[in-house]
């Protein structure tokens, strides 16, 4: 199989990865109009769907070891387009919620599985080039999954964006065992009780807890960012619909631009300096989106994306440099805190948004920021020596689809 071909397969996992998991975020209005609910309640769709995320994430790579790689990820693709058209049948909140919670299951089949098996399958020079593909599409599967819902909803409403979605993943679920040759370096193993044992050790570590309770705030502020925008930006004086409330969602494609800079940063600076220039910008941006103007709470929103990325590359090169050994392990508890993060962020920030609109939210999310950057500084106290540090970029760029990408995962 041709290495162009192999590549694009590696591009569309990524994509994959990340298509339906923030997909139903700008058209939470048009779910709460037809289950006749507050739109914070309609943020449940995005929470549970990070909750299966953050509960699978860790141990996916135990089971892809057991089962193989090329086809689980390909049927794992392929299997989400039947939740994501159950999606459309949903005649209560309750229903949508399993729906949505059976995609979760399913994703870090896709996104864990595909990480490892570009680790085994390119050597380590040709495998930092595979992974910014990957990384790639994992950027621009966050964005589209979001754009296309929002323009199908415009279109023909959000039952059949959901259908279209199926469809999409459906095509994406053939094409992965077309595109993905099997795997030639896999040995099978039963490591699931090894990787539990491994992860308790984790959680006994100060430092890794401090890099964990970083990874919960990073998510959780920028999901609480984007799906309260969503709920200013739909209501007057605005009023988008949900194909401009996607389109917004475009200032993602920064993370393509954003990671690579953060990777250079992390090798000179170490982890401590990305990460407070990373909480800088979000706070930045959170101010610029106070700004009763359309032009700057999208210019705040990109701000702040930027950021988020640079914490976020900071935060998982410090978990790959500072975890002596079980690095899948470390990469696997970070995963599940930084997943929970992001599923209070959807629905916890509600009372704030209630109480005190926009300026609650961003009170909160300056708050969120500034607690990470008091936990790095006092947590991450020892400066990763160069060769750990070049150790933690290559791991980072490999592990940061696990961790999230920022991606679409926000």
């Amino acid at each position: 199989m041709s290495a162009d071909r192999r590549s694009l397969g590696v591009m569309i996992a990524g994509a994959a990865a990340f298509f339906d998991l923030y997909a139903p975020q700008a058209i939470l209005p048009q779910l709460a109009e037809t289950f006749r609910i507050s739109a914070h309640a309609a943020g449940w769709v995005v929470t549970v769907t990070t909750l299966a995320v953050a509960l699978v994430g860790p141990f996916a790579g135990a089971l892809a070891d057991a089962l193989g790689r090329q086809r689980l990820i390909a049927a794992s693709a392929l299997m989400m387009a039947l939740p994501t058209m159950l999606v459309a049948t949903s005649t209560s909140l309750g229903e949508m919620l399993i729906w949505r919670a059976a995609e979760g299951l399913l994703m870090p089949l896709v996104f864990c599985v595909t990480v490892a098996y570009i680790g085994e399958e390119w050597e380590t020079g040709e495998a930092r080039a595979i992974t910014a593909l990957y990384m790639a599409g994992a950027v621009a599967g966050g964005f589209l999954g979001r754009f296309v819902t929002g323009v199908l909803t415009d279109i023909a409403g959000w039952r059949l964006a959901f259908v279209g979605l199926g469809a999409i993943n459906l095509g994406i679920g053939v094409s992965l065992f077309y595109l993905l040759p099997r795997e030639r370096s896999f040995v099978a193993s039963n490591g699931l009780g090894a990787a539990l044992l491994a992860m308790l050790g984790h959680l006994r570590r100060p430092r890794m807890l401090a890099a964990c309770g970083v990874g919960f705030l990073i998510l959780f502020a920028q999901v609480a960012l984007f799906t309260y925008a969503t709920l200013l930006l739909a209501a007057p004086p605005y009023d988008l619909r949900p194909a401009l409330l996607a389109s917004v969602s475009a200032v993602y494609l920064l993370g393509m631009v954003t990671t690579p800079i953060a990777g250079h940063r992390l090798r000179r600076f170490g982890e401590r300096v990305p990460l407070s220039a990373g909480a800088a910008l979000f706070i930045a941006g959170v101010g610029l989106t106070l700004l009763p103007s359309l032009p700057a709470i999208v210019a705040g929103l990109a701000v702040a994306s930027a950021g988020t990325f640079l914490s976020q590359s900071a935060a998982t090169s410090f978990v790959a440099a500072n975890a002596n050994n079980a690095r899948s392990a470390a990469i696997g508890v970070y995963t599940m805190f930084y997943y929970v993060g992001g599923s209070v962020g959807a629905v916890a920030p509600g009372a704030a948004w209630h109480v005190a609109g926009w300026q609650g939210i961003a009170a909160l999310l300056i708050a969120a920021n500034l607690a990470a950057l008091v936990i790095a500084v006092s947590g991450w106290r020892t400066r990763t020596t160069a060769a750990s540090a070049a150790t933690a970029t290559e791991a980072e760029a490999r592990c940061s689809g696990v961790a999230g990408v920022v991606v679409g995962a926000q």
